[in-house]
């Protein structure tokens, strides 16, 4: 495969993304009113740490610890935490390279697209 210029990817063994979520034309609300809208990590991360959040707050609530460091839980599951995402990119203008989706784990979406059903069950909330 044709990589990139190592400049722009961690050359050490150490891939990211581990998940990915949508992360484009989120609503902002404030106050109980939209005052515009999110794109990119600025929108996906937090999607994504909701719902960590969410399950450590459940597991609380039962007297359970939190989750901890959820990656090896994520990746002992692979692909059956979520939806795989098997086609695109992440190459667009502003980053002329970048790394195809491909079939199991990638450089563009990692394990792919937790759902929320299947993350909840995982962790056992």
């Amino acid at each position: 495969a044709k990589l990139p210029p190592a400049s722009l990817y961690n050359t050490s063994g150490r891939v990211t993304p581990d998940v990915a979520a949508v992360g484009t034309c989120y609503k902002v609300f404030s106050g109980g009113g939209p005052v515009g809208t999110l794109s990119g990590t600025s929108a996906s991360t937090p999607t994504f740490a909701g719902m960590i959040s969410r399950i450590n707050d459940e597991r609380a609530a039962k007297g359970k610890p939190t989750v901890g460091f959820v990656n090896p839980v994520l990746y002992k599951a692979g692909g059956s935490v979520g939806t795989d995402i098997v086609s695109g990119n992440n190459k667009k203008i502003a980053c002329k390279a970048g790394f195809p989706a491909t079939p199991g784990f990638d450089a563009v979406t990692g394990l792919g697209t937790p759902l929320w059903g299947r993350l909840h069950t995982l962790l056992d909330a």
